[in-house]
């Protein structure tokens, strides 16, 4: 069962057995994004799904919208570039910072 977490317009999607990683990621977007992330559900696949089949955690987030995803006119906003990394280095800061390492 996997969850599609949409946050402004990042998408975190992960697994619901994978809390650390759903709450690194939202707790990340908020920080960067300095506003509440907003949660919604939503259909699609990703190759996420075959990792946690596995037992193996796994996230999907990047910037961009999932409405315009794939499509010929798609595009992402400057910002959302400049956010993505800080958001990625803050999620495995968080994720080290709980395994101990």
């Amino acid at each position: 069962c996997l969850c599609l977490v949409l946050i402004n317009t990042f998408t975190v999607n992960a697994g619901y057995e994978h809390k650390a990683q759903s709450v690194a990621a939202k707790e990340a977007t908020r920080k960067v994004l300095k506003r509440e992330p907003t949660i919604a559900a939503c259909s699609g696949y990703t190759m996420a799904a075959r990792f946690i089949q596995r037992g193996i955690p796994a996230i999907i987030l990047g910037p961009g919208s999932v409405e315009q995803a794939h499509s010929a006119d798609e595009w992402v906003e400057i910002q959302q570039i400049v956010d993505a990394p800080k958001i990625y280095t803050l999620i495995a800061l968080m994720i080290l910072r709980c395994s101990g390492i």
